[in-house]
């Protein structure tokens, strides 16, 4: 994003996807910052995970570019050094975590750091995982590559409340400690928060809302009013028939 200090790490110019006749992304335009969280929110349908797919390089874009520059490693795209956490992730039939790791080529210290802090078994089967333990591996191993961009679809559905906690200080203390960038698109925006930097939010394939998180919660209140005498709702349009 032009104009401000921070390094742009991709750019999305005039993007594009259908699938057929139909349009799923229309006209998109991005930078996603170094060492800053976007957030991506949207109704489902909107486009978010076709988005991520499409910047982590799974799926082909129908028009547009994608830039990837390169402010971490001299030749080397950024793409490269990307980690992607689908919405559903992926194992290796009967893999456990430390074959996951080799497979991904995975810090090994750093990630049995993670595994312990967190009591999760690297030798065991992570199909024998629970659900959130299942998607607590795949943020792990995530992290654990050492990504300099982590792109992540809906990454805290089924992680309790304090695992969610923990998950996300370890997301921001990677971001501040090596400038890692985020794009992230949860399962709803209160899990932004704590968490974001700035919010895009999409509607039918389109960016209808660019603004950052600090902007948003000075503009978000919540306020209550009495009245000494009942009230007549029928006053307000729709109040007489919501009975409210």
């Amino acid at each position: 994003m032009a104009g401000n200090h921070y390094q742009t790490c991709i750019e999305l110019y005039k993007l594009n996807k259908s699938f057929g006749s139909h349009q799923v992304l229309k006209n998109i335009n991005i930078g996603l910052e170094k060492g800053r969280i976007c957030g991506i929110v949207g109704a489902n349908g909107a486009g978010k995970s076709t988005l991520l797919r499409i910047i982590a390089g799974v799926l082909h874009r129908t028009s547009g570019s994608i830039i990837y520059n390169k402010p971490y490693v001299e030749g080397k795209s950024m793409l490269h050094k990307s980690a992607f956490i689908p919405d559903v992730p992926y194992f290796l039939p009967g893999s456990d975590i430390g074959i996951m790791a080799k497979f991904l080529a995975s810090d090994i210290d750093l990630l049995k750091e993670m595994c312990e802090k967190f009591d999760l078994n690297m030798n065991k089967k992570i199909s024998k995982f629970s659900g959130g333990n299942k998607q607590l591996s795949a943020i792990l191993l995530a992290l654990s590559c050492k990504p300099r961009l982590l792109i992540a679809d809906e990454p805290f559905e089924g992680l309790d409340p304090v695992m969610r906690t923990a998950v996300k200080k370890l997301i921001i203390d990677e971001v501040q400690s090596n400038e890692m960038s985020v794009i992230i698109a949860p399962h709803s925006l209160r899990e932004l928060e704590d968490l974001c930097d700035y919010l895009i939010i999409l509607h039918k394939g389109e960016i209808i809302e660019k603004t950052e998180m600090s902007d948003l919660r000075r503009s978000m209140f919540k306020g209550q009013i009495a009245f000494s005498e009942d009230y007549d709702y029928s006053n307000i349009p729709g109040g007489e028939a919501d009975g409210q």
